[in-house]
């Protein structure tokens, strides 16, 4: 009489252990990989979001430079960006138009008042400040540079008072005291500024950060640094992280007489980078 034995040989078991071993393996992937994809996608996001938001601040701040101001300089792998923001601008009288003295202003003269020709556009007057700037548009290369405090640019602490002019539509510019600006431009504009604004962006740190609100230096060596900027009065603020390089290029077009900046920076999250460009095309002559 045969007997029938029930179980598993032991070939039956190595093959069902291997089977099992490897629906395992096919579980804990189809498992593990979703949590891994929507990590990458969320980390990804979080960096395009990061770069996103910076870039679109150093744009609306770049809109607002004036003419002639943008200067960078780079010190110990850190790259210091500057320049004047502008408040608010108008137009000036010209010279073949029959207005009193106290209308126009006198170039090369010290003069302490004059009218615009229109209002601004944007400031809320009465405006009575020593905090503030007033620059006007210069295309002449002896002086045009307003970082030298003379010819182009109000001093600092200069008294600076707007308010209604003779005529409706009109403002009325006060200077004390009076300023000397020695040429004006063919464009006649002349600008209201909140003061100097720096970017340092710094990728040992990896933080790009905004400083405003300090005096104005002739020689950027002295603001260059966090401890310059602050020592100077400056206030900070850190705009980004993740930084891992930024850098600045300037392209003149000697035919249109104006220069183009590139500031490019990269961010990075991980193992994954964008690399983000801001350009402005800007009058040389200031």
């Amino acid at each position: 009489m045969h007997r029938h034995h029930s179980g598993m040989t032991l070939i039956e078991l190595v093959v069902a252990m291997t089977v099992t071993a490897i629906i395992a393996s096919f579980s804990v992937t189809l498992i593990s990989a979703p949590p891994a994809t929507m990590e990458a996608s969320a980390r990804r996001a979080s960096l395009g979001e990061n770069a996103a938001q910076t870039m679109m601040q150093v744009e609306r701040d770049w809109r607002n430079v004036l003419p002639n101001s943008l200067r960078f300089r780079s010190t110990a792998g850190v790259l210091a960006v500057e320049y004047l923001a502008v408040l608010d601008s108008a137009v000036l009288f010209r010279d073949d138009i029959a207005v009193p003295a106290n209308q126009r202003l006198s170039a090369g003269l010290a003069d302490t008042q004059f009218e615009t020709l229109g209002a601004f556009g944007q400031l809320t007057t009465p405006v009575d400040s020593t905090a503030l700037y007033v620059a006007v548009h210069h295309t002449g290369a002896a002086g045009a540079n307003a970082w030298a405090l003379a010819n182009v640019i109000t001093a600092p602490g200069t008294r600076v008072q707007v308010d209604a002019g003779s005529s409706p539509g009109q403002e009325q510019v006060r200077l004390t005291p009076a300023t000397n600006f020695t040429s004006v431009g063919a464009l006649r504009r002349v600008y209201i500024l909140s003061g100097p604004v720096t970017y340092l962006c710094n990728p040992v740190n990896g933080t790009l950060a905004r400083y405003s609100g300090y005096a104005i230096a002739s020689n950027q060596a002295l603001r260059d640094t966090d401890a310059e900027l602050l020592g100077a009065g400056a206030v900070r603020s850190v705009v980004a992280t993740g930084i891992a390089n930024c850098r600045i290029a300037a392209t003149a077009n000697a035919t249109a007489s104006q220069t183009t900046h590139h500031l490019t920076v990269t961010f990075r999250n991980g193992i994954d980078q964008l690399v983000f460009d801001v350009s402005r095309v800007g009058d040389n002559a200031g």
